[in-house]
C-alpha cells in the first residue's frame, strides 16, 4: 500500500478509533495476534532528520531545530502488576493524574523499582511451561505502565504536519494524544513514528501512552538477554512542511580497480498540499572531508500530484580518485539533499554521513575494496550498569572507543536493532 493510500485509510480507521477509544477490549486482543504488528504506523525510512535550512541541517543538531521539540525528561506514570488494574480513562484530557509518579524518559521500569529484571537465555519468562504462542497465559500477571505528559505545540507549527517518532517501546504499546486512539506499536527496538497531525491542537495537548511488558512478539524476542520494559530511546515530535521528503535510499560502492566512485541515490518527496507541485525540484550534493563540493545535480520532481501525492527521483554520481571506507581508514563523505517547491523556497533539507566502499567474498576469501580482512568481532547489547538497557550516547562511544583499542572490527548487534546513534 503505498504511503498516500495508506493515510487515507488511517484516517478512517483513525475517525473510527476515535469514537471507541474508551472501548479497548478489541484493541486488547492486539496484543496476542501475530497479523496486527501496527496499527496507523508510518511505514519504516532511513534514519534522517529533515530540517529547515542548509545551515541546521550542516551543524546537525535537532534539538536546535525550530521543527523539534524534545519528549525526553519528566513523565506521569503509573504501573500496576496486572493490565487489568489499570484505569480504562487513563489517557483522556480531564483525567486526574496528580497522584502519579514523576518517572524519566527514556528509562527501563525494573531499574527503577517497577517490577523484576529477569535474564533467561532462550526460554520464555513469562511462560516456563508448555507456552501457547502466541498467547500470554492467563495464569500470570501481565505488567503494564501509563505515561502522560502534557506538551505545548509551538505557534510556528500552525501551517505544519506534527509526528511523534518513538525510538524504542518494549513491548508494545498504544498511543493517545487528546483521549483519542492514535496507534499501537511492537517491534521493541525499532522506533515508532505516527502522524498526530489530525489530533493536536494549538496550545496544550495531552499525549498518552500505555505500555505492556510483554505481547506476541515477547516469542520472538526471547533470547539471551537480560528480560527489560519501558520507553528505552530518544522520543520527541518534529514538524514538517506539507511538502517533504518522504524517504531516501543511497547505495556507494567502488569501480574501476577500486580507484573511482559511484553512488546510486533514490529520493522521494511526499505532496500533501493543495496544489499540484510538479515543478518543484531536489538538489543533491555531496561535499569531501575538508567541505568542498565534488558533485551536485538538481532534478525536477515529475508528477507530484496534490494531497496525498508522492513522486521518486534517481540520481547517479561518478566521483574519480574517491577515497574509500575502510575500519582504519573510516573516510565519509557528505550527502546533502535538499527540497524545494516550485516557487524555488526551501522545504527541507536533510545531510548525512556516505562513505565508498566495496564488500566482496571470492573463493573462501572475505574482501574489503579488494584486500583480505579478517573480522574480529563482538557480541554488543544495549547494556548499562545503572540504566540497563537505556544507553547515553557517552557509554555508546566509550564502547566503540574501547573497541577501537582492542583492534576489533566487527559488531553483532545482538539481538536487536541498535540505536541509530550507535550504528
Amino acid at each position: 500500500m503505498n504511503l498516500g493510500m495508506k493515510r487515507v485509510v488511517s484516517g478512517i480507521a483513525l475517525l473510527v478509533f476515535g469514537v471507541l477509544s474508551g472501548q479497548t477490549p478489541f484493541l486488547d486482543s492486539y496484543y496476542e495476534n501475530p497479523a496486527v504488528q501496527e496499527i496507523n504506523r508510518l511505514p519504516m525510512r532511513a534514519t534522517y532528520f529533515p530540517y529547515e535550512s542548509t545551515e541546521r541541517a550542516f551543524e546537525n543538531q535537532p534539538e536546535k531545530s525550530e521543527r523539534f521539540l524534545s519528549l525526553n525528561g519528566i513523565w506521569k506514570f503509573l504501573w500496576k502488576e496486572d493490565f487489568k488494574q489499570l484505569p480504562t480513562d487513563f489517557f483522556k484530557e480531564s483525567y486526574n493524574d496528580t497522584s502519579w509518579d514523576d518517572f524519566k524518559v527514556p528509562a527501563t521500569w525494573e531499574f527503577n523499582g517497577y517490577g523484576t529484571p529477569i535474564y533467561v537465555n532462550e526460554k520464555f519468562e513469562f511462560a516456563v511451561k508448555n507456552p501457547q504462542p502466541p498467547n500470554i497465559p492467563d495464569s500470570i500477571n501481565q505488567p503494564v505502565g501509563a505515561y502522560r505528559k502534557v506538551i505545548e505545540i509551538p505557534e510556528k507549527w500552525q501551517d505544519k504536519e506534527v509526528f511523534i517518532h518513538l525510538g524504542a517501546v518494549k513491548s508494545a504499546f498504544k498511543l493517545y494524544v487528546n483521549g483519542q486512539f492514535v496507534g499501537f506499536g511492537k517491534d521493541s527496538k525499532l522506533p515508532s513514528e505516527f502522524d498526530l497531525t489530525p489530533f493536536i491542537k494549538q496550545g496544550k495537548n495531552v499525549i498518552a501512552l500505555e505500555v505492556r511488558r510483554w505481547s506476541d512478539a515477547s516469542f520472538l524476542e526471547a533470547q539471551d538477554m537480560w528480560r527489560l520494559s519501558g520507553i528505552m530511546r530518544d522520543c520527541y515530535l518534529y514538524a514538517r512542511p506539507k511538502l517533504h521528503f518522504f524517504d531516501y535510499e543511497s547505495l556507494s560502492e567502488l569501480t574501476n580497480d577500486y580507484k573511482d566512485g559511484v553512488m546510486q541515490l533514490r529520493v522521494q518527496a511526499f505532496n500533501n498540499t493543495d496544489d499540484n507541485q510538479e515543478d518543484s525540484s531536489i538538489e543533491a550534493t555531496l561535499f569531501d572531508q575538508q567541505g568542498q563540493k565534488i558533485w551536485q545535480e538538481t532534478q525536477k520532481i515529475p508528477k507530484l500530484k496534490k494531497a496525498f501525492g508522492k513522486a521518486e527521483n534517481q540520481f547517479v554520481a561518478e566521483i574519480s580518485n574517491i577515497k574509500p571506507w575502510t575500519a582504519e581508514t573510516p573516510n565519509l563523505y557528505d550527502l546533502q539533499l535538499i527540497l524545494k517547491d516550485k516557487k524555488g523556497q526551501i522545504q527541507e533539507v536533510i545531510r548525512r554521513k556516505t562513505g565508498f566502499r566495496s564488500v566482496e567474498i571470492k573463493g573462501n576469501v572475505f574482501l574489503i575494496n579488494g584486500m583480505p580482512v579478517k573480522l574480529k568481532g563482538v557480541n554488543r547489547h544495549d547494556a548499562s550498569s545503572k540504566t540497563g538497557q537505556v544507553v547515553s550516547k557517552e557509554e555508546m562511544l566509550k564502547d566503540v572507543k574501547l573497541m577501537k583499542e582492542l583492534n576489533i572490527n566487527a559488531v553483532r548487534t545482538s539481538h536487536y536493532p541498535n540505536d541509530p546513534y550507535f550504528l
